[in-house]
């Protein structure tokens, strides 16, 4: 999830890491989870927007690989981005998650539009069925058929 409440500003973040994974063939996004269980090549990761932008779905990409913040790669990455050098990250960012096929999504898609179900309740990937809270923004769902 990318809030309104923390650095950068989430249209202008799915803006620049489209427009860099276009470029470059892969971004990477700063998070401020500990990111498991996701298989490089395979695990699709959607981008949706906090609840103060009605959690709009924002784009989606294909994992690729996970960098710790802290590490000299990290280090790196973050010196090479003019977005995160001029908003600066979210509080508490322990990771870099890499990404290639960006794509923003078209105007009717949503989080429904997925086809998902959450993996930690069996719900329907929906709006409604999100977590609440900050700490479960994370959200594991799998495909309920493929595309």
């Amino acid at each position: 999830m990318l809030s309104i409440k923390e650095p950068p500003p989430p249209i202008e973040e799915v803006l620049w890491h489209a427009d860099r994974c276009s470029r470059e063939g892969t971004t990477f996004l700063a998070t401020t989870r500990d990111i498991v269980e996701l298989n490089s090549g395979i695990s699709e990761v959607a981008l949706y927007a906090g609840a103060s932008l009605e959690n709009k779905l924002l784009g989606k990409a294909t994992f690729v690989d996970l960098v710790s913040f802290t590490s000299q790669r990290g280090r790196a990455l973050f010196e090479a981005s003019d977005l995160y050098k001029r908003h600066g990250v979210p509080r508490n960012t322990q990771m870099f998650i890499g990404l290639a096929d960006f794509t923003l999504v078209d105007a009717g898609d949503t989080l429904e539009t997925l086809d998902g179900v959450i993996r930690a309740s069996g719900l329907p990937l929906t709006r409604k069925n999100l977590p609440g809270n900050q700490w479960n923004a994370e959200v594991y769902y799998f495909k309920t058929r493929r595309t």
